[in-house]
């Protein structure tokens, strides 16, 4: 029996407040949530996660193991939850995902797009058809007409009415 069949009759474990999965057996403390809970050892063993993983499942026995168990522990709360095992993409996704449900609803998403940058508007004719006026445009300006020149002194010019501020 080599090394790989003993490590296959082994279980996993995880904390029952966050799910988070430890490498080491019987950790003090949960390195993710902080909690001093005994850690909860798996149903089935390794060997099991790993045959019973499916399409639906990315095939990953972690998700499984927190189809099955973590998320049906008492006392595992879903805004406590373990972001860094496994790491797989649309797994971590699908957790980050629900975590922001419990913490801020289904609209979650809405409340977090980032707004529109702020962009210069003409004071004249309140068009947003502008353009900034570039340093090296702004320095010929200066050195040829002076820097009492309206193009020297002005950021912007109206695309629009012509208009420099």
């Amino acid at each position: 029996m080599d090394n790989n069949d003993i490590n296959k009759e082994e279980h996993y474990q995880y904390c029952k407040l966050c799910g988070f999965v430890y490498v080491q057996k019987d950790h003090p403390y949960c390195w993710n949530c902080g909690s001093f809970d005994k850690p909860i050892t798996s149903k089935h063993p390794i060997s099991y996660y790993e045959l019973n993983t499916n399409q639906s499942l990315n095939n990953d026995p972690l998700e499984l193991l927190y189809a099955e168990e973590i998320s049906k522990q008492p006392g595992f709360d879903i805004c406590k939850k373990s972001l860094r095992l496994p790491a797989h993409g649309s797994f971590r996704e699908k957790r980050i995902d629900e975590q922001n449900r419990a913490l801020w609803g289904d609209n979650w998403e809405e409340q977090f797009k980032p707004a529109e940058p702020p962009s210069p508007e003409c004071p004249t004719c309140h068009s947003k058809n502008v353009r900034k006026i570039s340093v090296a445009k702004r320095a010929v300006f200066a050195g040829t007409f002076g820097l009492f020149s309206k193009t020297a002194r002005s950021q912007f010019e109206c695309k629009d009415c012509g208009y420099k501020w």
